[in-house]
């Protein structure tokens, strides 16, 4: 699984050098306000992935370079479920008729959907 939070948390210690990463909402340390820290960490390479899982407040839009909005809306992790075994077309088949049977599209676990919820 992959929290944003964590991310977020190792973000603020290495990039503003901080001894304990609580210490990022604190200004005199930082030098910058946290809604600032958090979209700088938004647009860095380590948490650009994480943009996705934010619904911004009344519609407002995260732009690179000002303060975050509010956020209405998370999802606080992620999970990969990679297959990794081999199977015969056959056995393969017998799996699609199955998950086509319960209703299993392939939209069923998809962050679209549950986005659609925020």
């Amino acid at each position: 699984m992959t929290f944003w939070f964590s991310q977020f948390k190792e973000y603020v210690t290495e990039t503003y050098q901080l001894q304990d990463w609580r210490h990022v909402f604190d200004e005199r340390l930082t030098g910058v306000d946290i809604r600032q820290v958090f979209s700088n960490f938004l647009f860095d390479a380590r948490g650009a992935k994480f943009q996705t899982m934010f619904t911004w407040d009344s519609g407002q839009r995260l732009e690179c370079g000002t303060e975050a909005p509010n956020i209405s809306a998370s999802i606080l992790a992620t999970m990969e479920i990679g297959c990794f075994f081999s199977f015969t077309i056959d056995q393969m088949m017998g799996i699609n008729a199955v998950a086509e049977r319960a209703n299993l599209t392939d939209s069923t676990f998809s962050i679209s959907d549950v986005r659609r919820t925020f």
